[in-house]
């Protein structure tokens, strides 16, 4: 039993929330409902994401991410590539690596706040349905929170792809997840992310 049943009224005991994203104060401009994200419209499951690296804006970066629901809520997990945390002097262990995030329902789309561990940094990633064969790609651009430099973009387009049962292409991902050149990307992945121009 809660102590402060005996020590406050119940009502303020039943509103209290340390939840700091869906709390009171929050309420009426970010909702519980748009943490309800259709799995019509966003499956769980392994994706395919591809984009422009923030560190060597010649090349891009290719990786895995897994999508899944806990308490009707989405969410997302995924590494860092290990080129990418060793070049910054860290070890590239799986702690260091990982990054996590939770997605939440937008007009015609989808947002993602995605974290390392600790809140070291965050990234923003706005995604919307591309009309394809299999229905199964998103396309919009992702920002990262770092001081302004006069080199380095913190923007860039960002494609995933949902890759359902799709065994091979899974194992295939994990394995080449990491920096690749442009003509490594998978084709329609290249076709939608315009290596030849910048973000605009």
């Amino acid at each position: 039993m809660d102590a402060r049943i005996l020590l406050q009224p119940l009502h303020e005991v039943q509103n209290s929330n340390t939840d700091v994203i869906f709390s009171n104060e929050m309420e009426d401009f970010l909702t519980a409902a748009s943490s309800l994200v259709n799995t019509n419209s966003f499956p769980s499951g392994f994706y395919r994401f591809s984009r422009r690296s923030f560190v060597d804006d010649q090349r891009f970066i290719q990786g895995l991410i897994f999508v899944y629901r806990k308490n009707k809520k989405c969410f997302l997990r995924g590494m860092e590539a290990k080129e990418a945390i060793s070049g910054q002097g860290l070890a590239s262990l799986p702690k260091i690596r990982e990054f996590r995030g939770f997605v939440i329902a937008q007009e015609g789309g989808i947002a993602a706040l995605v974290f390392r561990r600790g809140s070291m940094s965050c990234s923003f990633n706005f995604l919307t349905p591309v009309p394809s064969f299999e229905n199964n790609y998103w396309f919009g651009y992702r920002t990262r929170t770092v001081q302004e430099k006069p080199t380095g973009d913190r923007v860039t387009w960002l494609v995933y792809e949902h890759l359902g049962q799709n065994r091979s292409a899974i194992l295939s991902t994990a394995r080449n997840a990491g920096f690749c050149e442009a003509n490594d990307l998978v084709p329609y992945h290249k076709t939608l992310l315009k290596p030849e121009d910048g973000f605009s």
